[in-house]
């Protein structure tokens, strides 16, 4: 007694086979970018807009930006602050306590002794201060707010490149 076995299609299940890295790859790609940009605007249209700090100059709203790398095996979506263009993010994100230096500047009063005065410009003179700054995180607790929704994401992008 013998068993004959015919494989059907057998060319083209290899081929596929062979395509499914490439294709989990690019698919992990492009939600990774998706959901760094959906943590960008978490960060800017919520937590810098009142729900952690209230904005006043757009400086660390504007900081906020987000890229991804994409070293073949390795692929990261990274959302963060640019110092640059707002030094006190890491301040705010972390806590601060210690002393600063306060450069030389112009102050504009318009109360003296708890009283009403003309508008006034005042000179100031460089000095050191004091600082408690409490944590009030934007981006890590943005990032824990969105863990589910990641690991969902990530886990679809796997299931349609293999499907």
């Amino acid at each position: 007694m013998s068993i004959e076995v015919v494989v059907v299609g057998d060319t083209e299940f290899k081929a596929r086979i062979d395509r499914m890295p490439a294709a989990v790859h690019d698919s992990l790609v492009r939600r990774i970018s998706k959901l760094s940009i959906d943590l960008q605007m978490k960060v800017r249209n919520e937590k810098l807009s009142g729900q952690v700090l209230k904005n006043r100059t757009n400086k660390l709203r504007d900081s906020i930006n987000e890229y991804v790398t994409d070293e073949g095996t390795i692929i990261t979506g990274v959302v963060g602050s640019d110092t640059s263009k707002a030094k006190y993010g890491h301040a705010h994100e972390y806590g601060f306590q210690g002393v600063v230096q306060v450069p030389a500047h112009v102050r504009h009063i318009t109360q003296a002794f708890g009283r009403p005065i003309a508008p006034t410009e005042v000179n100031v003179s460089a000095h050191s201060m004091k600082m408690n700054l409490p944590e009030r995180s934007f981006l890590r607790s943005s990032l824990h707010e969105m863990e589910g929704a990641i690991t969902e994401g990530l886990t679809e992008a796997v299931g349609e490149a293999i499907a």
